[in-house]
């Protein structure tokens, strides 16, 4: 199976509270054939305690006891710290880290097999999708690319709205743009690229390239997609 369609993914990031974030994340997995799903952001500034928010969509009768020793060890929390692309896991994957006991304490709750994705953000931000489940993965390389992409789409929409509702007492700063990156940001939400907008603004490539960068530094984002729903999503266009 895969996401039935952009708008469940736009009314992902769009969730206003925990349990609207909860509710179309469960919907999201379940397309994918996934009954469990963590949303977790990670804040991880340098001489500062590590700040972590989660929310799961797993079994009631899991409740895991949270142990410094036993994060140091779990091979999946090890290797999404430097993963750029989606990842699986599963029983070889914490035998061969010589951690078997952890996953013999979760395997019982339905953590068999999974896949993770985690997006590394400005501001020593971290944010990891984990979608679990009890029956195999695909084994055919197109199913398994196109369960990537859909793991990947999903990530990049709950991270919109995990900031907002992770941490709902934090408040969203948002750096005015100037006159000219609201124009590239406008044109880049119409879809246009960057060699159409120099064009049509009568500026260089280059110069576009910058100004993006610059909104994707105000707005505390990693890529023109989200700069354009955080935009849209805090009324700046």
């Amino acid at each position: 199976m895969s996401v039935s369609s952009i708008n469940d993914l736009v009314d992902l990031s769009c969730a206003q509270d925990l349990d609207e974030f909860k509710q179309r994340m469960a919907r999201l997995a379940h397309d994918l054939d996934f009954g469990i799903c963590h949303a977790t952001l990670v804040t991880a500034v340098p001489g500062q305690k590590v700040d972590i928010r989660t929310c799961a969509i797993c079994r009631p009768d899991w409740n895991p006891v949270v142990d410094e020793g036993a994060v140091r060890r779990d091979p999946v929390v090890q290797k999404m710290k430097t993963a750029t692309i989606p990842f699986i896991y599963d029983a070889d994957m914490y035998g061969a880290a010589g951690a078997h006991d952890l996953w013999e304490e979760q395997a019982p709750f339905g953590y068999k097999t999974g896949v993770v994705v985690a997006l590394h953000m400005p501001g020593f931000k971290h944010f990891v999708l984990g979608l679990d489940r009890d029956a195999a993965l695909p084994k055919g390389d197109r199913e398994l690319a196109r369960l990537f992409a859909d793991a990947q789409l999903f990530a990049v929409h709950a991270e919109v709205a995990g900031r907002r509702v992770l941490t709902p007492s934090e408040r969203t700063d948002v750096a005015m743009l100037t006159p000219r990156e609201l124009e590239v940001l406008r044109l880049a939400s119409d879809g246009k690229s960057a060699w159409i907008t120099s064009q049509l603004l009568s500026i260089s490539e280059r110069t576009v390239k910058a100004h993006l960068e610059r909104i994707y530094e105000k707005l505390g984002v990693a890529s023109k997609t989200q700069a354009i729903l955080k935009a849209h999503e805090t009324g700046l266009i």
